[in-house]
Formats: structure tokens, sequence, C-alpha cells
């Protein structure tokens, strides 16, 4: 496997990761939506739920592993911002939950927004910077 497989195929794992995770939120908020919640989707989303936090810190090392192939240093670099976010995210996640900080999951939802905003900009224009 060459350099450039490996570069397309973290970042496709990343990408598929960060979908999964974000789908918690968005598959809940459909189920409320139905007039009758469905079944099927609530057992997706409890499944979902527990492998949240485990997706979440593989995709900071696969992030990690993917832009350090592809560029070869940490620098300014649509990338670089999109792990941080997502790195600074699972931070959050933990400050609130070992604080016991209320209003952490209102910022934390606010961040996975930031989050897919930034993954657009990697996408479409990785080097922008």
């Amino acid at each position: 496997m060459n350099r450039f497989q490996i570069i397309s195929l973290t970042g496709y794992l990343n990408v598929t990761l960060l979908t999964l995770i974000i789908s918690v939120f968005i598959l809940r908020r459909v189920n409320k939506g139905l007039k009758n919640e469905s079944d099927l989707l609530k057992k997706w989303i409890k499944t979902l739920r527990k492998l949240h936090k485990p997706m979440a810190m593989i995709l900071v090392a696969t992030g990690l592993i993917h832009g350090w192939i592809a560029i070869g240093t940490i620098r300014v670099h649509t990338g670089y911002l999109l792990w941080f976010s997502i790195a600074l995210n699972l931070m959050l996640y933990v400050y609130g939950k070992a604080f016991k900080k209320p209003k952490w999951i209102k910022y934390h939802r606010a961040m996975a927004g930031l989050i897919v905003c930034l993954l657009i900009l990697h996408l479409w224009k990785p080097y922008l910077f």
C-alpha cells in the first residue's frame, strides 16, 4: 500500500467515523419528530450512543495519522483546524463530565456544527492556507 492509498483510506475512515458520531444527534432528532417513534431507529441510536466515545477517540488518533502522513508536520491547514476542533470537542466532553458542568452538551453540539463546516471546507479546499 503506497502513501496516497493510506491517506485516502484514513480520510474515508475519518469521514465515516465523523458521520456515525454526528448521526446519533441527527437520528435522535428525526426519531422524536416522527408521529410514532421508530423502534428500529431507537436500536440504531442506542448502538451508536455506546460507540460514540470510542469512535471519537479513534477519530482523533486516525485524524492525526492521516494528517501526519499527508503533510508530515503540524502546520496551519484546513485538516489541522478540523482535527483540532474534533480534539477540542472531545476535551470539552471530558471537562463537562468530569466537572459536572450542566451546559457542556450545548457547546458540544455547537462544536459539532463547526466541525461539519470545517469538514466541508477541508474537502473543498484542503490547502486554503
